[in-house]
């Protein structure tokens, strides 16, 4: 027997080192992503809710330096409205008292409106009628309020106006004062509420979306609308949606693009006014530091996975050492070298395997040579019982032929026995097939009887069944023909019906006749007339149908009380009269019976008799027969008793062989262990 020997390592094989090496890295490179993700995430989150706060406290006191600088400018243009000269209403005093004094009271101009909506510029004799102005009736109800759509007509710049009124010492609304305030201040003032930082921005916009401030002086004065000019563009549409929320006075904070610059933004209304202010900054600037940290924490991540894989490799060394010492004993183990040890001097479980390793090897040693030993013992027992049976086996071949000779001896001794007897076993089976005969005929003879008996019993109370059925139904079907009469009695009545509904119908036609005579008197009675001779005639109709259904029902009587004369007639003369002849059959049937019985009996007691001599016969010669097969049989078991040891000799002599061959393998397999 021979060891082959193969190459077991897997195509797929990879190493463990490798393997260490790739977890410890998924290791580090989980916990540092998971570590960078949180931290960012928690960061950005700390650091845009800081942003929140900032911008809305900012957005609330920039709407509120606003608010207070056009609540500052109405209380200026209250002071002067209640002066004497300007509730006089006499331009000239009003002139002489507000010419020069707009700019030392913060405005551009001023100017008083008349109850006929013309507007007096007091620096100048410039008149203008504003009655078609959509705020002249604001100016009427004495309302104080902001106006932001106005265009200076001289520089085409958008003005701020605000509006009081001037009433008399009676309270009542006899003009209006209107001052007249720079745009560019109101940007100033918007602009000074953010901070130094270039990144940020401040804007206000009015009801309709219109600028009033922002750091582009030039989108004010041109009068920009982002929500008109750029509706259809989606580039702009999260700015736009801020937007409508301020123009609708809501405030809040969230984040927007534009110009490809994501931006924060907060948002407050302007109280006192139509306004909205918010405060932007861009994205990338108030998030530099967070950015820093990510650029941080990827490079943190890199040299995390640096060290990891230097570590990886010393622990995976550390482990792959030994386990490469343990697959070189392993392969001396397959090459049948037990003589190899290994030299792995460690305290762990490494050295625990290595040592087991070694002490195995010494063990599978011992065990080796003892059966080297053992193999050359069974070799030589082999030999002498190969010696030892092939003289048995001469031996019980001769005893197998003078035991088979006998037995065929005894063979022809028997062969004239089995002969007799054998014919006396025919006699003895037809005499049994005779007497089985007679037994099944006597058998049937007391059948045929029994059915006779029960044919006549039948027949007798069928017969008197079918009597009493008959009275009873001949009975009822009379019956039923005369009560049947009584449909006559109905055509009868239907008739009286019919012509009751006729003289009813005739009654009802001279009633209708009475009723026309008798004019708009009769009209009512002349509706009872029309229904009564409607009944009538349905009375007809149904009187009509029940005649025709009597008629079927008559017809049908006539035609049943046929049939059931018929039928009456048919079981009197035919069903009883052969009932009475079946009756006579099934006596006759059971006297004959009782001949073939008798008879039967007879036959069958005398074959009993002949069939139990024959038997007494057939016992004597099968007792004789019995014993001169057993002595033939005991014969032939001994020969092939015999035969069948000489068989089970020459299987042993086999296997005997076989382990000679098996015994010179194991010796020569052990050979082939290199040991001590």
């Amino acid at each position: 027997m021979k060891f082959n020997f193969k190459n077991t390592k897997d195509k797929n094989f990879i190493s463990v080192k490798s393997v260490i090496n790739m977890q410890i890295l998924g290791l580090i490179i989980l916990i540092c992503g998971i570590l960078g993700i949180v931290s960012y995430k928690s960061a950005s989150k700390a650091l845009t809710k800081n942003i929140k706060m900032q911008l809305e406290n900012k957005a609330k006191n920039g709407s509120t330096i606003l608010a207070n600088r056009m609540n500052e400018a109405k209380d200026k243009l209250q002071i002067i409205a209640d002066w004497p000269e300007i509730k006089s209403m006499d331009l000239k005093n009003q002139k002489y008292q507000l010419a020069d004094e707009a700019k030392s009271w913060g405005f551009k101009n001023f100017k008083i409106v008349n109850l006929q909506g013309n507007a007096y510029t007091m620096s100048n004799n410039e008149v203008e009628n504003i009655a078609n102005k959509e705020y002249f009736n604001r100016i009427l109800k004495g309302d104080t309020f902001i106006i932001d759509s106005d265009i200076d007509k001289n520089t085409n710049v958008p003005l701020i106006k605000v509006v009081t009124p001037i009433k008399s010492d009676d309270k009542k609304v006899v003009g209006a004062l209107i001052g007249s305030l720079d745009i560019k201040d109101i940007n100033k003032l918007v602009n000074d509420a953010q901070s130094s930082n270039k990144e940020e921005i401040g804007f206000a916009i009015n009801k309709e979306g219109y600028y009033i401030a922002d750091d582009d002086i030039n989108l004010v004065l041109k009068r920009g609308n982002d929500l008109k000019n750029y509706s259809n563009d989606s580039k702009f549409e999260e700015l736009l949606n801020f937007q409508k929320k301020m123009i609708n006075g809501e405030n809040g904070f969230g984040e927007y693009k534009y110009n490809n610059v994501r931006r924060f933004m907060a948002y407050e209304p302007v109280t006192g006014t139509e306004w909205s202010m918010a405060i932007a900054v861009e994205k990338n600037y108030l998030f530099k530091d967070i950015y820093t940290l990510r650029t941080v924490i990827l490079i943190s991540t890199i040299l995390f996975i640096i060290l990891g894989m230097i570590i990886s490799n010393v622990i995976s060394k550390n482990i792959k050492d030994p386990l490469v010492k343990m697959k070189e004993h392993a392969e001396q183990l397959e090459k049948c070298n037990l003589t190899y040890k290994n030299s792995i001097n460690r305290k762990d479980e490494f050295g625990e395997t290595a040592k087991a390793l070694n002490e195995a090897s010494n063990i599978l040693n011992q065990t080796i040579n003892s059966v080297k030993n053992e193999s050359e013992n069974i070799l030589q027992s082999s030999n002498c019982a190969k010696e030892t049976f092939n003289k048995v086996n001469a031996e019980v071949q001769q005893i197998t032929a003078f035991t088979e000779e006998i037995s065929a001896n005894m063979e022809e001794s028997s062969a004239g026995i089995e002969e007799m007897a054998s014919m006396t076993a025919s006699v003895k089976e037809d005499m049994n097939i005779t007497k089985e005969k007679a037994k099944e005929g006597l058998d049937l003879a007391i059948n045929i009887k029994e059915k006779a008996e029960s044919v006549n019993e039948d027949a007798c109370s069928s017969m008197s069944e079918v009597e009493k059925i008959y009275e009873n139904s001949k009975e009822k079907l009379e019956k039923a023909i005369h009560e049947a009469q009584v449909v006559e009695n109905i055509s009868e009545m239907a008739e009286s019906i019919l012509g009751i509904s006729e003289k009813t119908n005739l009654l009802a036609l001279n009633a209708a006749i009475e009723a026309a005579r008798a004019g708009e008197q009769g009209r009512g009675f002349a509706v009872v007339a029309e229904e009564v001779r409607k009944l009538a005639e349905q009375s007809s109709n149904a009187v009509e149908n029940i005649q025709v259904n009597v008629k079927t029902v008559l017809k049908a009587v006539n035609e049943l009380s046929s049939s059931s004369e018929f039928v009456l007639e048919l079981i009197e003369d035919n069903v009883l009269r052969d009932y009475k002849k079946l009756i006579d059959m099934s006596v006759q049937y059971k006297n004959d019976g009782n001949i073939v019985k008798e008879l039967i009996e007879n036959f069958s007691n005398l074959s009993e008799k002949t069939s139990k001599a024959i038997e007494q016969i057939a016992r004597g010669m099968e007792e004789m027969s019995g014993s001169v097969i057993e002595v033939a049989e005991s014969s032939g078991e001994i020969a092939e008793k015999i035969s069948n040891v000489n068989q089970q000799n020459e299987l042993i002599l086999k296997e005997n062989e076989k382990n000679l061959e098996i015994s010179q393998q194991l010796v020569d397999t052990m050979d082939e262990f290199q040991s001590i």
